[in-house]
């Protein structure tokens, strides 16, 4: 990275695009199992450009990263011709744990 640059992801001039890196989808999953009651959390991870080591930057338990119908979500979706829905079948993983959820509830 240059000086100066901004590592922000939502910075003047960002791009977002969905991606589908396995070792950034298990340190993801990894990340989140030590939070197992929280069923959406913002995790930020960066890879370092030159090692291409990844990096657990930020996680934000306490809401406002249900990026699929939220506005923020909505917003980058239409701004870079995205489909946060499709990517990884969102519907019927949320539909499938869902009722696991309510399996366990009722017994």
């Amino acid at each position: 990275m240059a000086r100066g640059e901004s590592i922000v992801a939502s910075a003047k001039g960002c791009t977002i695009a969905l991606a589908a890196d396995q070792d950034v989808l298990d340190l993801a999953v990894r990340t989140h199992a030590v939070f197992p009651t929280i069923p959406s959390l913002g995790v930020d991870i960066v890879r370092d450009e030159a090692t291409g080591k990844l990096h657990l930057i930020e996680i934000n338990p306490s809401g406002n990263s249900w990026m699929l119908c939220g506005t923020t979500g909505r917003e980058m979706q239409n701004q870079f011709g995205l489909d946060f829905y499709e990517q990884f079948g969102a519907l019927d993983v949320i539909a499938e744990a869902s009722i696991e959820a309510t399996r366990k509830l009722a017994r």
